[in-house]
C-alpha cells in the first residue's frame, strides 16, 4: 500500500521563538492524547517516527549579559539561516546599572522579561520591548524587586498566561521559588504571588523546567555541593504547593552549574561539572505527577579533564550538543547520543574546540537545521558569538562557520534567544522516507487544532509570503540540507520539504496545538507544539 511507504516528519518551529515539541509522549497533553492514539492505531503504517525542533526561519536574536561595570546589557544581532552573522549589532539597551547572571524569556508581542541579580545582590525582574527587526525601545517598561534580601542566579519560566516562576538562590543561600505576574504589555504586578523555600540548607545555580500540567522540576547544587533534583507544583494562578513533591540526589560527590533538558516523555538529561571538575551527563526519569525514579538511568563522563559551566541542547534525533569550558579555559562543543529510554552511548560522537583562547559561561541554541550559536565570554573578557555546524549523525564540521565579537569591552554570562514576532508564523519540515514521490501540494491538507477545540484549515499558495491561514513551500532539500537537483518542485524519496505557515488566530504563549498534515496519497502525520 503506497501510504505505508511514506513517513512525514513534522519539525515544528514558531518563527517567533523556541517551542517545546511533544513526541510519542502524548500523555503529557491529555486533552488530545486519546484521539492521537486512536489515529495512530488506524494508520500505524504512517505514524510519525521522529519530531524535532528547528529554527531555520529565524534571523534576529537577543543577547542579554553583564557588561562593563556590571551593567545589564541587551543587544540584538542578525544571524542568517546559513550561519553567517552580520558584523554589527542592530541595537543596544543598558537596562540596569547593576546586573549579574541575567536570564531572558518571551512575554507577548514585542515584550520580553529579564530576571537577574541586581543592586546589593537582590532579585530583580525587568521588562523590555524589542520589535521583529531587533529595534529596542530606549527605556524599560517596568521593574520589580522580587527579593529584597538576596536573589542570585535567577531562572525564569512561564507557568500559564501572565504567570511566571523564578527559581533562585535566596537568603542564606537557600533555594527559593517565587511566582510573579507580567501583563502582555510588560507591566509587572507590584508584589509576588507566592513563595516556596524548596531547599532550606543550600542551593546554588538552580535551573527550572516544566514537566507536565502543574508540575515543574528544579535542578541545582545543594548541600556539600552535591547534585539535587526536586519537583514542585505550581497552579495556573501562581499558587505554589507548600512542600516539594519529590527529591533525588543525583550526584553525591559534586555537581556544579547543572542544566536540565527533556529527552522524550518522562526522560530528562542533566549536564554539570562533577567530581574533580570533570564534565558529566546523567539521565533521570520524572513521572508526570512529579515522582522521580530513585536512581539515575545512565551516566557519561564526557570530559575527564575539565567540564566547567556546561550547556546542552537537542541537535537531531537522539543527538545532543554540549558546549562547555574545557582544558585551559578553552571552548569545546561535543555531541553525544541519548536513547529515548535514557541510555547514553558510552563514547563521544565528535568534538570541536571552537575557541582555543578562552570561553567562559557558554550558552548554546539551534538557529537553523544543524546550525548552532554559542555565546560566551571570550578573550580579554569580551563577548563573542560563534556558529558551529552539526550533521544529523552528530558529526561536527571541523571549523567554526562564523564569529562576531558583540562586546569589545566585557561580555559576562550571556544568554541568547530568538526574537519572536507574534504567534502567527509557523514552520514545518516534511520528510519523504518512502518510495513514492509526492506532489500536488494544492491538494495537501494542513489543519491547526487549538486547545479550545477550534480548528484552522490552511490553504496552499504559490506566493513566497503566505497570507492569513495560507501556507507555502519554502524549499525542497536533500537530507544533507543541499538543495534538490532532480525533479524540482517534487518531494522525492529521501528529500525534505520546508513549509511556511501564516496561522490565524495566533498561537498564544503556553498554548498547545495539534498540527496535522495529510497528502493526496492518504498519508497522515501529526505533532503537538507548545509555545513557550
Amino acid at each position: 500500500m503506497e501510504t505505508a511507504l511514506v513517513s512525514l516528519i513534522c519539525v515544528a518551529m514558531l518563527i517567533v521563538g523556541a517551542v517545546t515539541v511533544t513526541f510519542n509522549a502524548f500523555q503529557s497533553v491529555t486533552t488530545v492524547a486519546d484521539s492521537l492514539r486512536e489515529m495512530e492505531q488506524q494508520t500505524a503504517e504512517t505514524r510519525l517516527t521522529e519530531i524535532e525542533a528547528s529554527q531555520w526561519g529565524q534571523s534576529t536574536y537577543t543577547i542579554v549579559y553583564e557588561g562593563a561595570n556590571d551593567d545589564g546589557y541587551l543587544k540584538t544581532i542578525e544571524i542568517a539561516p546559513n550561519g553567517l552573522i552580520t558584523k554589527s549589532t542592530i541595537d543596544t539597551l543598558v537596562f540596569d546599572e547593576t546586573c549579574v547572571e541575567p536570564d531572558i524569556t518571551y512575554v507577548s508581542g514585542d515584550v520580553y522579561a529579564i530576571s537577574y541579580e541586581g543592586l546589593s545582590g537582590d532579585g530583580y525582574l525587568t521588562t523590555v520591548q524589542v520589535n521583529d527587526e531587533g529595534q529596542i525601545t530606549d527605556t524599560v517598561i517596568d521593574t520589580l524587586e522580587f527579593d529584597i534580601l538576596e536573589g542570585l542566579t535567577p531562572e525564569i519560566n512561564r507557568v500559564s498566561g501572565d504567570v511566571y516562576a523564578i527559581a533562585y538562590t535566596g537568603e542564606s543561600d537557600d533555594g527559593y521559588l517565587v511566582t510573579v505576574e507580567i501583563a502582555p504589555d510588560g507591566q509587572i504586578t507590584d508584589t509576588v504571588i507566592d513563595t516556596l523555600e524548596f531547599d532550606a540548607v543550600d542551593c546554588l545555580t538552580p535551573d527550572i523546567i516544566h514537566i507536565s500540567g502543574n508540575i515543574y522540576a528544579i535542578v541545582y547544587t545543594g548541600e556539600s555541593d552535591d547534585g539535587y533534583l526536586v519537583t514542585v507544583e505550581i497552579a495556573p494562578d501562581g499558587q505554589i504547593t507548600d512542600a516539594v513533591i519529590d527529591t533525588l540526589e543525583f550526584d553525591a560527590e559534586s555537581s556544579l552549574d547543572p542544566r536540565i533538558i527533556n529527552v522524550t516523555g518522562s526522560i530528562y538529561a542533566i549536564v554539570y561539572m562533577g567530581y574533580l571538575n570533570d564534565g558529566f551527563l546523567k539521565t533521570v526519569e520524572i513521572a508526570p505527577d512529579g515522582q522521580i525514579t530513585d536512581a539515575v538511568i545512565d551516566t557519561l563522563e564526557f570530559d575527564t579533564v575539565d567540564g566547567h559551566t556546561p550547556d546542552i541542547t537537542h541537535a537531531s534525533g537522539n543527538i545532543y550538543s554540549l558546549a562547555y569550558v574545557g582544558t585551559q579555559s578553552d571552548g569545546f562543543v561535543k555531541t553525544v547520543e541519548i536513547a529515548a529510554g535514557g541510555q547514553i552511548t558510552d563514547t563521544i560522537i565528535d568534538t570541536l574546540e571552537y575557541d582555543t583562547l578562552s570561553a567562559g559561561g557558554p550558552d548554546i541554541i539551534e538557529t537553523s537545521d544543524g546550525l548552532f550559536a554559542i555565546v560566551y565570554m571570550g578573550e580579554d573578557s569580551d563577548g563573542f558569538v560563534r556558529m558551529v555546524e552539526t550533521e544529523t549523525n552528530g558529526q561536527i564540521t571541523d571549523t567554526v562557520i562564523d564569529t562576531f565579537e558583540f562586546d569589545t569591552v566585557y561580555g559576562g554570562t550571556p544568554d541568547i534567544m530568538a526574537i519572536r514576532g507574534g504567534g502567527n508564523s509557523v514552520c514545518l519540515k516534511v520528510i519523504n522516507q518512502g518510495e513514492a514521490s509526492l506532489t500536488e501540494f494544492a491538494k495537501w491538507d494542513i489543519i491547526i487544532q487549538y486547545e479550545n477545540g477550534t480548528a484552522t484549515y490552511m490553504i496552499y499558495t504559490t506566493s513566497t509570503t503566505p497570507g492569513s491561514n495560507e501556507w507555502t513551500v519554502a524549499g525542497i532539500y536533500l537530507l544533507s540540507e543541499d538543495p534538490e537537483v532532480f525533479d524540482p518542485g517534487i518531494l522525492d524519496p529521501g528529500e525534505q520539504m520546508k513549509l511556511s505557515l501564516n496561522v490565524d488566530p495566533a498561537i498564544s504563549p503556553g498554548e498547545t496545538v495539534r498540527i496535522t498534515v495529510s497528502t493526496p496519497n492518504g498519508v497522515k502525520s501529526m505533532c503537538l507544539v507548545t509555545m513557550d
